[in-house]
């Protein structure tokens, strides 16, 4: 009896173990988003060091093919801050458009969520019979940390089907640290957002930030590394719940708080949002976003100088020699065995890109002859 009791125990410990494991595999329930999901503590020391710093947690949920950002302040802690809403997990999410149709990524029926490591990096990826498309996560470390303390995010839409598609992406993100007492929603490099906005991806804005009291999260608008990579055609700020009631573009009102009556109140969020493009059969379109702790610098490195760009002085107007510059496009471009429109066409942009951000002036006659030269080497 003795025995019998003594194995009886056995049994049910293993039972009861054998349930809890079940339970907590078969359940569906967004609470169990930490089962179902991987998290990812970058650079994680294992022994505090003597001046602790500290380093960010990735959490990628499966189920609702979302993930969550937070922030460890430094070793010895167990808190995390979360860099956007947390608790609700699926209220940042992206959605696509595939020839007029939209499909919001974990709730489209057409779209099957997994996680999966590319090159080592986590990635969620959602596959349809048609669209592949991988959300994949890569540390960061910005100049002023001593470790990982954000995520480059690269987005990838790969058109698998045998046709061409058209496919836009837009991207919400619910936002939380900005909303303190006292503090503004947001930060972009010249403003104060403190009602709805839209910033348009080619004004020149670098940066957006949420800042709170602990921490705060910076967001890039234009690619602080890679100054090629494509930049959302536009980003809105505003409420959280009419970003997301709408299926794809808010009617922007200038000037609207970020209250929606009377649904939330001080409800902040953003939305990237990347304008339908024609996507070729087999070929891909990429884009990159960065989310990190706070770091104004690193998002804003120095512009680089234009190269042989002549600057002609009248009076207190700055123009330029556009002529001159196609010659020595011509010249570099002869040197180094390249194709001269090519080199053209960079140096043009470069111009242009110096007008948007007001460090040169160019003339009407300027902008004329640049329509002209990219017209002529565009052919």
């Amino acid at each position: 009896m003795i025995l019998y009791g003594k194995l009886r125990c056995v049994i049910s410990r293993s039972l009861i173990f054998f349930i809890m494991i079940f339970v907590l595999a078969g359940c569906n329930t967004t609470n169990e988003k930490t089962v179902q999901s991987e998290y990812i503590d970058y650079d994680a020391p294992f022994i505090p060091p003597p001046q602790p710093d500290g380093f960010v947690r990735l959490i990628l949920n499966e189920k609702l093919g979302s993930f969550s950002l937070s922030f460890v302040p430094n070793a010895y802690t167990s808190v995390y801050e979360p860099l956007f809403i947390s608790r609700n997990p699926g209220s940042s999410y992206m959605t696509l458009s595939v020839n007029g149709k939209l499909h919001r990524l974990g709730r489209s029926r057409d779209f099957k969520a997994r996680i999966e490591r590319y090159e080592g990096a986590p990635a969620l990826v959602f596959t349809s019979p048609y669209l592949t498309v991988t959300q994949v996560f890569s540390p960061v470390k910005t100049d002023n940390s001593q470790k990982a303390n954000g995520i480059m995010i690269t987005i990838t839409i790969t058109n698998t089907s045998a046709a061409d598609a058209l496919v836009g992406l837009r991207f919400l993100l619910d936002t939380e640290l900005g909303e303190q007492n006292g503090m503004l929603p947001f930060i972009t490099e010249n403003h104060a957002v403190t009602t709805e906005m839209v910033v348009e991806g080619s004004s020149g804005e670098r940066f957006w930030m949420s800042k709170g009291e602990i921490v705060s999260l910076m967001g890039s608008i234009a690619n602080p590394v890679d100054s090629e990579s494509v930049v959302p055609d536009y980003v809105h700020f505003a409420n959280w719940k009419r970003l997301n009631d709408v299926p794809w573009k808010l009617n922007y009102e200038e000037g609207r708080s970020f209250s929606y009556l009377p649904y939330s109140t001080n409800d902040s969020a953003l939305c990237y949002f990347y304008e339908p493009v024609v996507i070729t059969v087999g070929s891909s379109s990429i884009y990159k976003i960065y989310l990190t702790t706070e770091d104004i610098a690193w998002y804003c490195p120095p512009k680089p100088e234009v190269t042989n760009v002549y600057i002609i002085s009248e009076s207190s107007l700055r123009g330029i020699n556009i002529t001159a510059i196609e010659q020595e496009a011509f010249q570099e471009a002869a040197r180094n065995n390249e194709n001269p429109s090519v080199i053209t066409l960079k140096r043009m942009r470069e111009i242009l890109n110096l007008f948007v951000v007001g460090d040169i002036v160019l003339t009407e006659h300027d902008i004329a002859e640049i329509e002209r030269i990219i017209n002529k080497h565009s052919n």
